[in-house]
């Protein structure tokens, strides 16, 4: 059997349950203040569940007897019958709490827009007097903050983190002192940065103006470093490379101007060399004529044959193939001690040429 007691003066209440014949009591603490609530508001609520509860009692006595009962078909039904009522019972209970709860919580709800509806106008209050009570403050808190937002402005041009600075609490000497060593920090990185992008230019003309020295000692890399040793460095002025390269175009001109006048020269030894040939043939051939020459005697004397007088005699070339180098050729022609308009054959500009030639082959 179950039955409940609530002890008005403890502000518990007490639940009695019997279990095969022993009764045992529990007391269940339900202190209205345990809930923020005073006993009399807690008693209202007791009282939503009165006839609920009385409706339980009843119906505990009933199930009192059936428990005890001898089991029959009979027990059964009206145990089954009571579980029905006590079903409805215990519906009937959430539909109490369902209805008590929803009432305060329409309450609260309607307690919090009171509230609102009556300190909104002592808030405004509140906030007026605060401005008027802060009026200095204020002027200064706006004083300091436009310091502030000036100088950001400031250290804008000297800094890229100007943010970074309490600049607002420094005095003006501590921030004059500020500005001015960012400054110079911020010129002296621009100045790095103006040196390198200097000294890139300068390796970069100074590559261009090698790669001019480069193809002129290409063209002339017998004779180049002999004459003229041009030598720069990323500091040469453009002045100083101007007289070089002013340099540099003659001893150009002054190498192509050679080397036209060799290569005519070279002709005329050429020509001039033809002609000794030919006439050292006519020379042979008058001299050998009607009789054989040397080299047909020689011939004669390999093939154990006699040379023939009779026949017409011809220049051999034998006896020209041995001049087949120009140190041959000149080393002959100095022998001869020829002699032209100029005087001996050493100061014929020809052969002083063909004498050139004949040392470079």
């Amino acid at each position: 059997s179950l039955k409940t007691k609530q002890n008005m003066n403890t502000d518990t209440i007490e639940i009695t349950a019997t279990v095969e014949g022993q009764a045992q009591t529990t007391a269940v603490a339900l202190n209205p203040r345990d809930y923020g609530l005073e006993p009399s508001k807690g008693g209202q609520i007791e009282q939503a569940f009165t006839p609920i509860i009385s409706e339980r009692d009843a119906l505990a006595e009933i199930y009192k007897d059936i428990i005890t009962a001898e089991l029959t078909p009979e027990t059964a039904k009206q145990a089954g019958e009571l579980l029905k009522k006590l079903v409805k019972i215990r519906t009937g209970m959430a539909a109490v709490h369902k209805t008590e709860k929803a009432f305060y919580l329409a309450a609260g709800k309607y307690v919090d827009a009171w509230k609102n509806k009556e300190t909104t106008p002592v808030e405004i209050m509140e906030a007026k007097l605060a401005e008027i009570r802060d009026y200095e403050a204020n002027i200064e808190k706006d004083r300091i903050e436009k310091l502030r937002e000036e100088r950001i402005e400031t250290l804008k041009t000297v800094c890229e983190n100007p943010q970074l600075y309490q600049v607002e609490k420094m005095t003006d000497g501590e921030f004059e002192d500020l500005t001015a060593s960012l400054a110079l920090i911020k010129t002296q990185k621009e100045q790095r940065e103006k040196d390198a992008e200097a000294k890139a230019a300068r390796e970069k003309i100074l590559e261009n103006r090698m790669s001019i020295i480069s193809a002129t000692k290409s063209l002339f890399a017998n004779r180049f470093n002999k004459e003229l040793n041009v030598e720069i460095t990323v500091d040469t002025t453009n002045e100083e490379w101007t007289k070089k390269l002013t340099a540099l175009s003659e001893l150009k001109q002054k190498y192509i101007k050679e080397e036209t006048e060799e290569k005519e020269a070279a002709a005329i030894a050429a020509k001039l060399a033809q002609e000794e040939i030919d006439n050292l043939r006519k020379e042979i051939a008058e001299k050998y004529k009607g009789a054989p020459s040397p080299a047909m005697t020689d011939f004669a004397k390999r093939t154990n044959q006699s040379p023939t007088p009779e026949e017409p005699i011809t220049p051999t070339f034998q006896e020209l193939d041995q001049y087949d180098t120009l140190k041959k050729i000149v080393a002959q022609i100095e022998s001869c001690n020829y002699t032209c308009i100029g005087g001996t054959i050493e100061n014929n500009v020809a052969f002083i040429a063909l004498r050139r030639m004949a040392a470079c082959e």
